[in-house]
């Protein structure tokens, strides 16, 4: 009855299905999912308008101080690279200053600059190729007003994240769930939040279904096309859930173990492997919620095994084993390396 929209005969529907026992139990209140959803958006909106931010940022790096900033090595992800931001030299002074004055400038603005870095923003400031225009000044400001934005912006997101840890807090499965390497309180909240409710799904295999990570394959007469995901359910959750098993793959050796056997033992494709997956840990994530239990799957030999590291068989390694026309030599060397079951 706490549906504003629900009228009379809806409530004795829902009361005849209450009867026959057609209900599922739901130890949590709705309010908590509602919540979780609300701060899951805010933070998927402030993480999309930090990327947008972050992207014109490099933008007007790239004119102002051209080759300054190295690809590959953002200045606004390293705290040395935040603090020059946060300043902003003029190019032309910076081009011919000296580390020693460089330090000096960031002491001036309360910052620590160490004499290695400054001696690497000096050897990038002598490559810079300083424009020739008279609104330099005009667009440093643009940019530190970005500058400013995105790290407003960055409070508002770990504000977010603070209010989420809280949130999951009233779960019974959270600990045992963020336990695992690689999954944390964001990803836990998106993978809740577009489920709308774990509690609803009676097992991993229909959040599976859900999310669209379930396998599709056509065939018509003779002709049999390659086995792809049906990308019939959530696109977000689904998306989500990939990341994941990428991460997952890497850290934690039963995921990897399944993702190997995959790959070596039945050919498949690396990334319907990786879709695999990420269906295989939606399961197990659901299991856990369910039941409140720890990481122990009943497949796995050793658990401290499978908690740890193994090696992944990735795709450069695949074509360099198809290259060596070797199959039981190669296929042998193979389960030596990369551990198939744990």
């Amino acid at each position: 009855m706490e549906r504003d929209k629900t009228d009379p005969v809806d409530t004795a529907a829902i009361l005849e299905l209450l009867i026959q026992g057609n209900s599922y139990e739901m130890p949590i209140n709705d309010h908590v999912f509602d919540e979780i959803k609300e701060v899951v958006r805010r933070i998927d909106r402030y993480t999309k308008e930090s990327t947008a931010l972050k992207n014109r940022i490099h933008v007007y790096l790239d004119e102002l101080y051209p080759q300054f900033e190295k690809r590959g090595s953002s200045l606004i992800d390293t705290k040395s690279g935040k603090e020059f931001l946060m300043i902003l030299p003029d190019p032309k002074k910076l081009k011919i200053m000296g580390s020693e004055e460089l330090i000096i400038l960031f002491k001036e603005h309360g910052y620590r600059l160490k004499p290695a870095y400054a001696k690497k923003f000096i050897e990038r400031a002598r490559q810079m190729l300083i424009p020739k225009k008279t609104i330099i000044k005009s667009k440093i400001d643009t940019l530190r007003e970005l500058i400013e934005q995105y790290i407003l912006l960055e409070k508002f997101i770990i504000r977010s994240e603070l209010v989420l840890k809280s949130l999951l807090s009233h779960f019974h499965f959270t600990e045992n769930i963020l336990a695992l390497r690689g999954i944390g309180v964001v990803t836990l909240g998106r993978i809740i939040a577009y489920l709308n409710n774990p509690f609803r799904f009676e097992n991993g295999g229909k959040a599976a279904q859900f999310a669209g990570l379930t396998p599709s394959k056509s065939s018509s007469g003779i002709s049999e096309k390659r086995e792809k995901i049906s990308r019939m359910g959530h696109k977000a959750l689904r998306s989500v859930m990939i990341q994941l098993a990428q991460r997952l793959i890497s850290t934690t050796a039963y995921f990897t173990a399944f993702y190997n056997r995959l790959v070596i033992e039945k050919g498949k494709d690396i990334n319907l492997a990786v879709t695999a997956t990420a269906h295989k840990i939606l399961r197990v994530l659901i299991r856990m919620m369910h039941s409140g239990e720890v990481f122990k799957p009943p497949t796995a030999k050793d658990l401290d095994v499978a908690n740890s590291r193994i090696h992944r068989f990735t795709k450069e390694k695949k074509i360099a084993y198809q290259k060596m026309r070797k199959a039981r030599s190669g296929t042998q060397n193979m389960l030596e390396t990369y551990l198939t079951r744990v």
